[in-house]
């Protein structure tokens, strides 16, 4: 059994696969499978990321590549990934980012000693002009790490995260095929919720690349921002279904969803705005103690809450000018 399984979906990254590819390839950890899912990418990925794997002989036993007949999406290739994996512990990694040399292999002692079903770290984000270190705040239960997750304390990405496999087999934890925005959010609120031990590294491992435009999470579409409302009922529906009675916890869905109506509002058109006004408006009673969202996303929420478009309008485009002068 290999300690690690890296899942990679791939899709339209020929410009960054080898980058990604060759940073996975040089890991220290020796016990490691690579699991590549190519969902119909239309361009050159598949070929650059067979290039380059001919230049480490030694990977050739531990790669995978599999392929979708049809375009399927982001969370479908994971699934697929997973299904074959065999590793120990999971971890996946989006194919236009890469990571350090010791990564997979210091999450994993860190597994190994602290006996943790989620190993978290710290991040970077890299944009075209900057690199930007992300420091993680993570409690040692998952318990815990769920709120942070829903408060906006802890990064919803599963790329920082190694997590035990038997978490996502012993309580049928999978993506949801056609949430491909927030998916990473889809498996952790509910990996955080069976969780017993998290442990957490200090360091930065993951380079989150932010300039490959045909990324999902580059553009926020109409049909990203029906993933993200899905996603909202998918999450609410898990804690009722569990009879969650932890008044604190229901408090951090009302955070998540106020979080979520501040991103429907920003990213969409002064045409659709107006749908989203009324969303989510019984959690608005909690937007003042809202632990992590920025004032002027407070103020977005206000406004639109009392169905104040104009000034909503208004403020949005002071907000998109101050942005641009400031680039």
């Amino acid at each position: 059994m290999p300690k690690v399984s890296v899942l990679i979906p791939v899709y339209g990254v020929e410009k960054y696969i080898r980058r990604c590819a060759v940073s996975l390839f040089e890991q220290t950890l020796e016990e490691v499978e690579y699991i590549f899912v190519d969902d119909c990418s239309e361009d050159k990925s598949i070929s650059v990321l067979e290039e380059t794997i001919e230049r480490f002989p030694n990977s050739y036993a531990k790669v995978k590549i599999l392929h979708h007949s049809e375009n399927r999406g982001s969370a479908a290739a994971r699934n697929t990934a997973l299904n074959m994996a065999t590793g120990e512990y999971i971890i996946v990694i989006d194919s236009d980012d890469f990571i350090e040399s010791t990564m997979l292999e210091d999450l994993y002692n860190s597994a190994i000693d602290d006996m943790a079903d989620i190993v978290v770290s710290d991040y970077w984000v890299d944009f075209k002009d900057r690199t930007v270190y992300k420091k993680q705040k993570a409690p040692t239960t998952g318990y815990e790490c769920l709120k942070a997750l829903l408060r906006g304390e802890l990064h919803a990405s599963t790329s920082n995260k190694l997590v035990a496999r038997k978490l996502f087999i012993d309580n049928n934890i999978f993506h949801y095929e056609g949430l491909n925005f927030s998916e990473d959010m889809s498996v952790l609120f509910r990996l955080f919720y069976y969780a017993r031990k998290v442990s957490y590294l200090p360091h930065a491992y993951l380079h989150y690349v932010q300039y490959n435009t045909f990324s999902y999470t580059t553009t926020i579409s109409e049909n990203s921002r029906k993933n993200i409302i899905r996603l909202v009922d998918i999450v609410e529906t898990f804690f009722q279904v569990n009879k969650i009675q932890d008044n604190d916890l229901w408090r951090d869905i009302d955070y998540y969803k106020l979080s979520v109506k501040s991103i429907l509002l920003v990213s969409c058109s002064k045409e659709e705005r107006g749908q989203y006004c009324n969303i989510y408006n019984d959690s608005v009673q909690y937007l003042c103690q809202h632990p992590t969202l920025p004032f002027h996303y407070k103020c977005i929420v206000l406004l639109a809450s009392k169905n104040k478009i104009s000034l909503l309008n208004q403020l949005l485009g002071i907000f998109a000018l101050m942005k641009r002068l400031l680039k």
